[in-house]
């Protein structure tokens, strides 16, 4: 009788250990939407160490990092920035004559962090120097500690 007790008691401590909702533990991913800016350029005498893990949260930070490069055509302005309801993350590459792109992948939300992820695209040598950077601006309400991964 006690070892049909015990057996009962296993399954039944079994039973509600393999039943328990688990979506509680689990944090949602979810996609967050942003736009690449165009139309600026990395200053030659910019403070790299300013740009602190990819995150531009004023436009003082920005401006010191990238200058404007207007261009003509429809779509020649720089892309405006609303830095009261916006921020920017910023990749900037190391200085190369590679014609080299940093192209987005994706912009996740798990909890409270951020992962952006990029692409770093390496071409043919030019006979000048460049410094490639990308930058998107996200909606400020996708705050969160921001985590740069480059896909290998």
């Amino acid at each position: 009788m006690k070892k049909i007790l015990v057996v009962f008691a296993v399954i039944s401590i079994f039973l509600m250990v393999s039943c328990r909702n688990t979506s509680a533990t689990q944090e949602s991913t979810e996609n967050v939407p942003y736009e690449t800016v165009q139309g600026y350029f990395v200053k030659n005498d910019a403070d790299l160490s300013k740009l602190k893990n990819g995150k531009i949260a004023t436009e003082a930070e920005f401006s010191t990092i990238f200058g404007p490069a207007a261009v003509m055509g429809p779509n020649g302005m720089p892309t405006t920035v609303d830095f009261s309801k916006q921020y920017i993350i910023a990749v900037v590459g190391n200085k190369t004559d590679s014609a080299v792109t940093i192209v987005p992948v994706s912009l996740v939300k798990r909890g409270d962090r951020l992962t952006f992820t990029y692409e770093y695209k390496v071409g043919d040598k030019q006979s000048f120097t460049i410094q490639p950077s990308l930058a998107i601006v996200v909606d400020s309400k996708y705050a969160g500690d921001l985590e740069l991964k480059e896909v290998e």
